[in-house]
């Protein structure tokens, strides 16, 4: 039998927390959410209020990460099945990159968040 490890990851004031998310994740409960492939994100862009959570579910058959442009937020190495949650409680303009895939400023595999 095939089972699928999600986890979820909560990053608030520099801590990060990562979390068996078997039974619920802000993307199961209806929030923002991107998906992970292979080589982009999708949608590679979104606009978010500020205090919303949003949820990178990696749907890939890759490892990856989700790192902002500023370090703010870092997924660390996530594998496919892996959820990714943080939330963005500044207005702002978020881009961010895999580091495998992709480089801070847009290039290759990145996406941008931008927060009102």
């Amino acid at each position: 039998m095939n089972h699928i490890k999600r986890f979820l990851v909560i990053a608030a004031a520099g801590v990060a927390l990562v979390l068996p998310s078997a039974a619920a994740s802000a993307q199961d409960a209806g929030g923002a959410s991107v998906s992970v492939l292979d080589n982009l994100f999708s949608p590679a862009s979104l606009q978010l209020a500020a205090g919303d959570t949003l949820t990178w579910s990696q749907d890939g058959a890759e490892q990856h990460t989700i790192t902002a442009d500023d370090g703010s937020f870092d997924s660390g190495l996530i594998n496919p099945g892996d959820v990714f949650a943080f939330t963005f409680d500044v207005s702002g303009t978020y881009p961010y990159y895999c580091q495998i895939h992709g480089a801070p400023g847009g290039i290759g595999m990145a996406g941008i968040v931008v927060v009102d």
